[in-house]
């Protein structure tokens, strides 16, 4: 207890020490959270489409063939697959009028971890030409038009581990920070447009992030800036009334079981009485007197021997075939009878005309390969025909509206495999068009939207019928 009270008078005159050179220095710190402003990703799977209103942020590299992406320390030269993401903050609506570079103290970026598939490294760069989410591409965002600092961020390359999942992961921007506040014809000046994260080179990497279009857990990306100021330090006010108790948050995932406890187990209790006792086996009974011996039937009558047997006769001419009988009435089969193949896609279609394609058995395919039949065609393993396409939507498409979904073969072109679900409806089907597929032909269904249906995940059927193609 004494050690406990003596630890406690230290931690209150630390307190009280603390708090009075805070007051004769006068030194006091103030935050702000920068403005953001716009947020986006490019993806070269996707290159001249702009994401700006996506609800995430996918920081993605895929690697080559030789294991290298290409990227090194630049922020744009090509890889077979790679996603960079964009931010861009206001500062001078929230700063006091008159900050200057020297004000900052320090300069956070966060950002909430909404997925990672694959951890890895990325590198931070200072943007040095404008843009804005409606219209920045893959392709629009490269040198030279489109300029970056040549040197990353000091703090590059950053981690993005496993278990930042559902956390916020931070990045120090100070520096940053004091360069797009430094006075015009100072040559360290940077005019703010912005970063941008690009994965590092040689490092796989895929993670997403929350962005300000996502209205489930607003979990905008954030620059957090605090500033230091000068003046007298005023003594303490009036402690304010307590603010009102905030709204519960929400019930956080439940923690691993804790390792079971040393205590050894208790002794195994006495057997309980058991029932009453098993009585004695009783005696034997004596053996009862043999019964009287029957009368001997009569003596059957004397067997004939049978003489011994003949040797065999030759073999006789063959007779003549007698007439074939009727053939048989044909079985009900039909080479085996047809099968079922299907699929679908969990998150929502595209609602825009740009073809989205979905595989067979539910086969994940990437936001990046949704556009792209190579991402999603897979191959027939035998022979066969296909038909009776039936699909079922999630909801309907809205009045005027429709979905038009498509078998496809090789890519190109279009099979006469196909329905449409429109207005109200929520299923199509296809009864009387077929296909045939050779061995090897790759195969998937094309989504079509048609004056911007309400987004729906779909799910889809079809039969196949082993035979071999004319």
């Amino acid at each position: 207890m004494k050690e406990s009270k003596l630890k406690t008078g230290f931690f209150v005159m630390g307190a009280l020490i603390a708090a009075a050179v805070l007051f004769w220095t006068g030194v006091s710190f103030a935050g702000v959270e920068a403005i953001l402003t716009d947020d986006t990703y490019t993806s070269s799977s996707l290159p001249n489409t702009p994401l700006g209103a996506k609800e995430t942020l996918i920081l993605q590299q895929v690697l080559g063939p030789t294991g290298s992406g290409g990227l090194g320390e630049s922020p744009s030269p090509p890889s077979p697959t790679l996603q960079r993401v964009f931010l861009k903050f206001d500062l001078l609506t929230v700063l006091p009028p008159g900050t200057v570079s020297g004000d900052v103290v320090k300069a956070t970026l966060k950002l909430f971890v909404r997925s990672v598939t694959t951890a890895g490294n990325y590198n931070v760069f200072a943007v040095k030409s404008p843009w804005d989410e409606a219209t920045l591409t893959h392709n629009n965002s490269q040198p030279p038009v489109f300029l970056y600092e040549l040197s990353p961020e000091a703090g590059s390359p950053a981690t993005i581990a496993l278990l930042h999942l559902n956390e916020y992961v931070t990045f120090n921007l100070t520096a940053l920070v004091q360069d797009w506040l430094r006075a015009p014809g100072d040559p360290l000046l940077i005019l703010n447009h912005g970063i941008v994260l690009v994965p590092a080179g040689g490092s796989t990497l895929w993670a997403e992030f929350d962005s300000k279009e996502n209205r489930a857990t607003s979990h905008d990306p954030v620059l957090e800036i605090v500033l230091a100021g000068g003046g007298e330090g005023g003594g303490a006010g009036e402690m304010g009334p307590t603010g009102p108790t905030g709204p519960t948050g929400p019930t956080g995932p439940t923690g691993p079981t804790g390792p079971t406890g040393a205590g050894a187990p208790g002794p195994t209790g006495p057997t309980g009485p058991g029932g009453g006792a098993t009585g004695p086996t009783g005696p034997t009974g004596a053996s009862g007197a043999a019964g009287p011996t029957g009368p001997t039937g009569p003596t059957g009558a004397a067997s004939i021997v049978p003489g011994p047997t003949g040797p065999t006769g030759p073999k006789g001419d063959t007779g003549v075939a007698g007439p074939t009988g009727p053939t048989g009435p044909a079985g009900g089969g039909s080479g085996g009878g047809a099968s079922v193949i299907g699929g679908g896609l969990h998150s929502k279609l595209p609602t825009s005309a740009t073809p989205t394609y979905i595989a067979l058995f539910h086969h994940f395919v990437t936001e990046g390969d949704l556009n792209n039949y190579e991402g999603a065609k897979m191959a027939m393993p035998s022979e066969g025909l296909v038909s009776n396409l039936y699909v079922i939507l999630s909801g309907a498409p809205g009045a005027g509206n429709s979905y038009i979904f498509t078998v496809m073969k090789n890519g190109s072109p279009e099979t006469a495999v196909e329905c449409t679900v429109s207005g109200s409806n929520t299923e199509c089907h296809d009864t009387t068009g077929s296909v045939c597929f050779e061995q090897g032909d790759s195969i998937a269904i094309k989504s079509v939207g048609v004056s911007g249906p309400a987004a729906q995940s779909m799910r889809f059927t079809a039969s196949f019928t082993a035979q071999s193609c004319p």
